[in-house]
């Protein structure tokens, strides 16, 4: 199998949905009409592939995946705003337990926390998006559909 962005997604999803503090109705990976907060949506953003190492002696490329776990919150309406914070730093924290320096089945590199943002904080919601990504060797037997396919992180070949 190739490095792919939709088959670290569908692992982090169940790493999360196994966390002990994190309740696993809260875990959906797509979001169905009315369900409610809070939730985490996992999803593949994006598969970066570098420039082949040797190009004209063999096309092996590197490729990294990205994977974000959107967070769905209510946004408790407290003065201060902390209680919408402090659930934030909690479901956060619970997620990040769970998938940073974890090495997916299949993959020798573990996931790195990439980037984090706010979302948007609309309809008493609070969504917030924690990026994480990994990476694996594509090689040229891939391309053309013969042979070993990956190797999932590790050395370069």
């Amino acid at each position: 199998m190739a490095p792919d962005a939709l088959d670290l997604a569908m692992r982090a999803a169940a790493r999360i949905e196994a966390a002990e503090s994190l309740p696993a109705e809260a875990v959906v990976q797509i979001p169905e009409h009315g369900q409610r907060a809070p939730l985490a949506l996992v999803t593949p953003v994006a598969e970066t592939p570098a420039p082949s190492r040797a190009p004209a002696v063999r096309a092996v490329q590197r490729v990294t995946c990205r994977i974000g776990v959107t967070l769905i919150l209510p946004a408790r309406n407290t003065r201060s705003g902390a209680g919408a914070i402090e659930d934030l730093r909690t479901y956060r924290g619970v997620v990040r337990d769970a998938l940073a320096g974890w090495t997916p089945p299949g993959w020798r590199e573990p996931l790195q926390y990439h980037a984090g943002r706010l979302v948007i904080l609309a309809d008493g919601r609070v969504w917030w998006t924690d990026e994480y990504s990994a990476s694996g060797w594509l090689d040229r037997q891939v391309l053309r559909g013969h042979g070993p396919e990956l190797r999932r992180g590790g050395r370069e070949p």
